[in-house]
């Protein structure tokens, strides 16, 4: 607030004991002391009441700020919703996977087969020896 120097009290000590007198001063000063007494205990009660108020607006922001934000209820179920999504996706994917390698053996199977098709026979046993007397019987 305002600072009040060692030589203006005293200063207004002496102005004071000149304008009332010696023998009112003590009582005059003890009125003077009551009075600022109660002036400090009422500024000292309006602080109280104004911070009061204060950490009530507060409380009441916090709670409507809560109370506007999603239930932990709310996020539960959301990131179960999420999880279970994740994890559809993630069986889906192994079935897209499994299907593809049942394609590509399928693709390779029909590869092999029309290659063994279109190649020629590879003789057995009775059919070599088959060949061997043809081929015998067409030199003679």
């Amino acid at each position: 607030m305002f600072e009040i120097a060692f030589n203006e009290i005293f200063m207004i000590m002496v102005i004071a004991l000149i304008v009332v007198g010696p023998e009112r001063l003590p009582g005059m000063a003890r009125k003077a002391g009551a009075l600022l007494g109660k002036m400090r205990r009422f500024v000292s009660n309006v602080k109280q009441d104004i911070e009061k108020e204060v950490k009530a607006e507060e409380l009441k922001k916090i709670i409507q700020e809560q109370a506007d934000s999603a239930g932990i209820h709310e996020i539960i179920e959301e990131t179960r919703q999420t999880l279970q999504k994740a994890e559809s996706d993630y069986y889906v994917d192994k079935a897209d996977e499994a299907d593809a390698s049942l394609v590509n053996e399928t693709l390779a199977k029909q590869d092999a087969s029309q290659d063994a098709a279109t190649a020629e026979p590879v003789p057995t046993g009775a059919d070599a020896a088959a060949r061997k007397s043809d081929s015998s019987d067409s030199n003679t």
